[in-house]
């Protein structure tokens, strides 16, 4: 019922949209201040030691507003994009469980649609892992510093020979 209602929010349907937008900004408004201002706090408290109050209390919400809040939306549109797929997998197993009513005029439905879920499982499995590559392990850990690569092997020592047996 809840993807075939017509309720605006159907995990609370007793809130109207005006209302429900309140909610989620009154709750998320509350953790957007506690991510820019965490941290001052903690260092205040004596909780973080090595740490400046002035940095954090300066530099961290802008750090927020700026990184963590575009990120955290990145990341919610990235998830959605799984739970669509997730959405199409089960549509076509749906559509593969229905050919078996057909009989054995059903079995070219029901393997070339196997061979379809195959291929989507394997592209979710491709983009997930491509995904966490590119934009999960090489921001965390790939620091471009624009340092000259270096061989591990020490450059060879070529020597010049002369045949010509004149001389």
């Amino acid at each position: 019922n809840m993807l075939s209602g017509t309720d605006p929010l159907p995990l609370l349907p007793f809130l109207n949209t005006t209302q429900g937008t309140i909610v989620s900004l009154a709750g998320a408004l509350p953790l957007i201040g506690i991510l820019m201002f965490g941290k001052a706090v903690a260092i205040k408290m004596g909780k973080l030691e090595g740490e400046e109050f002035g940095e954090a209390i300066m530099i961290h919400p802008i750090e927020t507003l700026f990184e963590k809040l575009p990120g955290f939306l990145a990341n919610t549109i990235s998830y959605a994009r799984l739970g669509i797929l997730l959405v199409v997998h089960a549509a076509l197993l749906i559509a593969t469980n229905e050919a078996w009513a057909m009989g054995p005029a059903g079995y070219p439905i029901i393997f070339i649609s196997n061979i379809l879920i195959i291929l989507l499982e394997g592209m979710i499995v491709y983009i997930q892992t491509l995904r966490l590559h590119l934009y999960e392990w090489f921001t965390k850990f790939y620091d471009g510093s624009g340092e000259a690569f270096k061989k591990m092997t020490p450059e060879a020592v070529r020597v010049k020979l002369d045949w010509d047996r004149s001389t």
